[in-house]
């Protein structure tokens, strides 16, 4: 989700697949075909290859994310370099018991840290969230960001504010718009290298309880 290398990697692997949305999933491989200096149709083949592979069925008009996909002047994100600090751990878990509820937490923090503009607004795919962190859909709709909503760690953004982060091009109806209310400054001490989210969060979290109990 961050680092768009490492997505696609896992997902040539079979990993990190959601079989009932392939939208985000053939969308990222597209643009790694065109990297390989793959053309349209032979990206198409690759990817009608990858799905026979794992058994997944494509009900989205692949020729049409081809083409966006091609149209994408962005380059693979790869290079990221968020930080996450004493603070920012403190929070989360001042504000929430559950595990998936701290995860869904942190992720989105680290998200926010990278995409969020100044006044803490941004947008994120439902679809590529639940990949990357391993809930399902509907649960992380419903009961995660709802927690995180009710205890002011995220709120919505409103339909008049929506003007102010619409980004050329992209399909605002299905993301997920929202503006952070804890600090989300790029600082600390722990480095996140997106290479598998839930591990990373895992580790930083034994970390800081580890350190907390000698003090």
């Amino acid at each position: 989700m961050l680092n768009e290398k490492n997505e696609i990697t896992a997902l040539l692997n079979g990993e990190r697949i959601n079989k009932k949305y392939t939208y985000r999933s053939c969308y990222l491989l597209a643009k790694h075909f065109k990297s390989l200096g793959y053309d349209l149709v032979k990206t198409r083949e690759e990817i009608f290859s990858w799905a026979n592979k794992y058994k997944i069925y494509i009900t989205d008009d692949l020729n049409s994310i081809i083409q966006r996909a091609f149209d994408d002047k962005k380059d693979i994100a790869e290079i990221i370099e968020i930080k996450i600090n004493k603070e920012d751990i403190e929070e989360i878990i001042k504000r929430f018991d559950k595990y998936n509820t701290r995860l869904t937490a942190f992720a989105i923090l680290c998200f926010a840290k990278k995409h969020a503009n100044k006044n803490g607004m941004f947008y994120m795919s439902k679809i590529g969230l639940s990949n990357w962190i391993g809930i399902e859909q509907a649960n992380l709709s419903n009961r995660y960001i709802k927690e995180l909503i009710d205890f002011s760690y995220i709120e919505k953004v409103s339909k008049n504010d929506i003007k102010h982060i619409r980004i050329k091009n992209k399909q605002v109806s299905k993301m997920l718009i929202y503006k952070i209310k804890v600090k989300y400054n790029n600082i600390g001490e722990y480095i996140i290298e997106d290479y598998d989210i839930r591990k990373e969060f895992e580790n930083i979290i034994t970390d800081y309880e580890y350190y907390s109990s000698m003090s």
